[in-house]
């Protein structure tokens, strides 16, 4: 009788824990490659991710990631069949269609060239002299479109990151427009170490971003889940965990 009494009250613990489980509610966010930040490839999916995903679960939900296209990725979660997805920077088109988060993490965008190469500019003009290594369907903000219209800048459009390095190590760009992080990363990991260390970064950042989950406008449910990440984002950083994530990448945690 008394082993009845105590595996009784085991038994119902342990299917409260399970119910507990299963009725954690799931948020499905569409994303795509852009190590380290986010990658289906590394260590929690890359810093951006691991930093979304933990805001969530701080507020009891689970995350899923579906890696897609940028493209198809950005126009599902628009159309409503993601959560929302991650991580993108603002723009008048994205802030029209979309909820944007507090800040997940920040970017810097940054000219790479050969150390062979002199490459010096303290205003936009300056870029006028160099041949511009840019990656397809990426944004450089307003300030840099305008001018490269205004100037004629000499701009070369390469299908990804890794393609425009692979035109700067064979000196067929001047520069390489990439943020410092990913360039870094793309050098480390893609690039044997004596190409690796032909290449360095002007320390002027062209462009200084943030980059948020989106929730679309189209879904009531949207502000919702907008308010339960800033209230984990706000927890992480009281706690200080985001600096934590920032320590893993900066010594290469996520690629390991």
């Amino acid at each position: 009788m008394k082993k009845q009494l105590i595996i009784l009250p085991m038994l119902f613990y342990f299917f409260l824990f399970q119910a507990l489980a299963f009725s954690q509610e799931k948020i499905v966010i569409s994303t795509g490659e852009w190590p380290p930040y986010t990658s289906e490839k590394m260590k929690h999916f890359g810093y951006s991710l691991h930093i979304i995903a933990n805001a969530f679960e701080t507020q009891g939900y689970q995350v899923e990631y579906n890696f897609l296209p940028w493209k198809r990725a950005y126009v599902m979660a628009q159309e409503g069949k993601f959560d929302g997805s991650a991580a993108w920077f603002k723009n008048k088109q994205r802030q029209e269609e979309f909820l944007f988060s507090k800040p997940v993490s920040a970017s810097t965008t940054v000219l790479f060239h050969r150390k062979d190469k002199v490459v010096e500019w303290s205003k936009l003009e300056d870029l006028k002299k160099f041949s511009i290594g840019i990656t397809h369907g990426y944004t450089y903000g307003d300030q840099f479109n305008s001018a490269s219209e205004k100037y004629g800048f000499k701009l070369d459009s390469s299908t990804s990151d890794i393609s425009g390095f692979k035109k700067l190590l064979k000196k067929r760009i001047d520069i390489m427009l990439c943020d410092l992080g990913v360039g870094y990363w793309i050098l480390q990991n893609e690039f044997p170490a004596s190409q690796f260390a032909l290449v360095t970064n002007n320390p002027k950042a062209l462009i200084e971003n943030t980059a948020h989950f989106i929730a679309t406008k189209m879904s009531k449910d949207s502000q919702s889940k907008i308010d339960i990440i800033n209230k984990g984002l706000t927890q992480m950083k009281d706690t200080g965990l985001l600096d934590k994530f920032e320590d893993n990448l900066i010594n290469g945690y996520y690629s390991k």
